[in-house]
Order: structure tokens, then sequence, then C-alpha cells
């Protein structure tokens, strides 16, 4: 496919959602041996490129926009890939922003249905870190991005990579016993599980702020224990709230919740696809993992109580998970779902035409190959120019 000294590609990656995404596709292309791949971390991509025995370099904290500018002259790649990260770096649009002026295409690789101008966009919301292709999850994501003012030509349905082996983890789970008994909590017991992250931490509690979603992790979970306790009570049943926090969440920080007949349980050491099968209700407020777990055809509430925006979790208004926005409301749907057979089969058949798109990890793949033999390659070449920019373009 290309002829001389392998290409490199570059992969630039901080939260988890996006590492997670690209992880296949950079196996996937070490696996082929067609091309270099290179890799930069930082935040909560190093543990987890870490835990898949990746080799990488970790961009610390405080790097300018001349520190990315230098190490891309370095590493010199005919490539430039990265996730999408909403955090206080955000390192993969200023690689994008390098890139541009160093001549080098740049795709970024979407993971989730949210927030697409925020990710490639400055504090005026101008989409100024537009990378040359967007690898998008589905339909749904193409025309909201279309209609938020994205290039179309810019954007090319893939899937997500991290979907590619749900539907083998789901015909291939035989271990809900193991993983409960690891829990300690017995087969005939109610098992649900809470997955977090940290909108407190993300967006504050200011109700004034307009960024504030009405609710966090906090208010979703008093709602759903309090539904909980008063399952238990009515009913004498032993339920079991196990809650799986976000990577960038601690353990202590669930310390104060506890329940009076409801036992908690904070764990961050089961796979998450296993806990939502192994779960007999999965709750939580807009995590991928919420996603994930429709694809495992399990029964999935998004607890957003006092949601003052609209809802942009697509399960949701599709109905293939069941949005919960009132606080007074969380009680009886999570009675329903957790107690009524007939209900959860119902909705159970609404998740059967509900699947990933499959071989995202090879379109993606695809799609570098094809980025890069269509772009002039010079295997002698230096870096394409030099530049006096002393600030971030945009």
């Amino acid at each position: 496919m290309f002829e001389g000294k392998k290409p490199a590609v570059l992969f630039v990656c901080g939260d988890p959602g996006g590492a997670m995404a690209v992880t296949p596709v950079m196996e996937a292309l070490v696996s082929d041996g067609l091309v270099l791949v290179q890799a930069l971390a930082y935040a909560e991509t190093s543990a987890v490129w870490k835990a898949k025995g990746l080799p990488f370099g970790e961009l610390a904290e405080g790097l300018t926009y001349e520190h990315i500018l230098a190490k891309l002259q370095t590493l010199n790649p005919e490539l430039v890939v990265t996730g999408t990260s909403i955090n206080a770096l955000e390192y993969e649009k200023v690689c994008i922003a390098a890139a541009k002026e160093l001549g080098i295409p740049s795709l970024s690789v979407l993971d989730f249905w949210t927030n697409y101008r925020y990710r490639f966009s400055d504090k005026s919301d101008n989409l100024c870190y537009l990378p040359d292709r967007i690898a998008v999850m589905d339909q749904v994501a193409f025309d909201a991005m279309a209609a938020d003012g994205f290039p179309t030509d810019r954007l090319q349905i893939t899937g997500q990579p991290a979907f590619d082996d749900l539907a083998a983890v789901r015909d291939g789970f035989s271990n809900r016993s193991e993983t409960r008994k690891q829990l300690g909590i017995a087969n005939e017991d109610l098992m649900v599980v809470f997955y977090s992250q940290p909108f407190s931490a993300l967006f504050g509690s200011d109700e004034r702020s307009a960024n504030y979603p009405g609710y966090d992790e906090f208010t979703a979970l008093e709602g759903l224990l309090h539904a909980l306790e008063e399952i238990a009570a009515q009913t004498g049943r032993i339920i079991h709230l196990v809650i799986a926090p976000h990577m960038r969440e601690a353990l202590e920080k669930f310390a104060q919740v506890k329940g009076k007949h409801v036992r908690v349980v904070v764990d961050n050491t089961i796979d998450s696809r296993h806990l939502a099968l192994s779960a007999d209700l999965v709750t939580g407020m807009t995590s991928t993992r919420l996603v994930e777990a429709c694809y495992l055809q399990q029964v999935v509430l998004s607890l957003q109580p006092g949601l003052n925006k609209e809802d942009t979790l697509f399960i949701n208004r599709q109905g293939t998970a069941i949005g919960v926005y009132d606080r007074e409301d969380i009680s009886a749907q999570v009675s329903i779902y957790l107690l009524s057979e007939d209900r959860k089969q119902e909705q159970l058949g609404r998740l059967k035409a509900f699947s990933a798109l499959s071989n995202a990890t090879q379109q993606v793949k695809e799609l570098v190959y094809k980025m890069i033999d269509q772009h002039e390659i010079n295997f002698d070449r230096g870096v394409h120019h030099s530049t006096n920019h002393r600030r971030i373009p945009c």
C-alpha cells in the first residue's frame, strides 16, 4: 500500500471515552504492520493505554501551543488521529491546530452523541479546531452535527470502534453468578447498577449557572436510593445498589451514600459490561455505559431529575432507554422496571432492533489508510514548514 519508509500515524487522547474509541484502531494498525503507530496520552488515557499494553508518551500539564508544535515537528507523522475531550487541557484541539499549521492531515474519532460543537470549538463557540475528517458513530450523530453547523464533507459514518465487540460480549457472557459473588450479591437478590459521572465537578451546583443541567450525580443517586429504600421496605426484597464510579471519581467520593434497607457497594474493579449483564436494572445519567448497556440488551433508566435543558441522550429520545426527569417519578419508574416482568419484557422487545454498527474498527482503519494515501507523501521530507506563531491559531 505504501512505498518506502512506513508512514507514521500519531494518536492523541485525554478523556477515557476517546481513548476507548481509538484503542481498537491502534491495535488493528499495529497488527497490520503497514504504518508506525505513535501515541501521546494525557489525563485518564494514560491508564487506559497502560492497561492495554500500548506504548505511548505522556503530555504533561501546562504545555503551550509551541510545545505541542515542536512535539509534532519531532515526531513528523503523516497523519494525526485524535479522540475528543472535554477537560481543562483539551490537547486534542491544540494538536489539530498544530497539525493544520504544519500541513499534516488530521482525523478525529467521535465517541459519544453529545457536546458536538464543544469538542471542536473555542470559548466563543467558533468551530476553530475542525480536523480534516471526523469519524462519527451513526446517522443520528451525522444529522445532529450537520444541524449544528458542521461541514458534512468532513463527516464520515464509521460506527464506534469501542462497541464492535458488544454483541460477542453479550452472547458469550456466562459469569453472572460469579460477578455477583464478587460483589457479595446472591442470585435471588435484586441488583441495581448506577454508572456515575463527575457532573458536580464538570458543571458545578450553582443553579444560576448556564452550564448547570439541573441535577448532578448526587441528586440522581439520592432519588434512586430513596426509590430503592421504599421498594425494599414494601416488598422485603434484598436490594443491592452498585455504584460504578467514572475514571475521574475516587471511591471515597461516595462514602456517605448509605442505605437503611439497601446495601450500597462502590466498586471500580468489575468490568462495566459484566456489571450491566449481571444487573436486574441499569441506571445512570448520560454515560456512554448506558448506551453500551442498551446494546447489551439490558433495561436502562437515565436519571436526570430537574433537567433544565434538552435531553441530549439519543437513546432516551428513541425510547431505547427510559428518561426520568422529575425526582417524584423516579420511585415509580424504578419500581416498574425492577419488579414488573411484563414491563421489563416489553422494554426488552424494543431493544431487539437496537444494535451497534458493525466493523467500526475496520471502517476507521480504512479511513486512516485512505487519508495517508491521498496525502502527498515525501518520506524524506522534514516538517512541512516553519512557523513564527506564538499562540494557538483559530
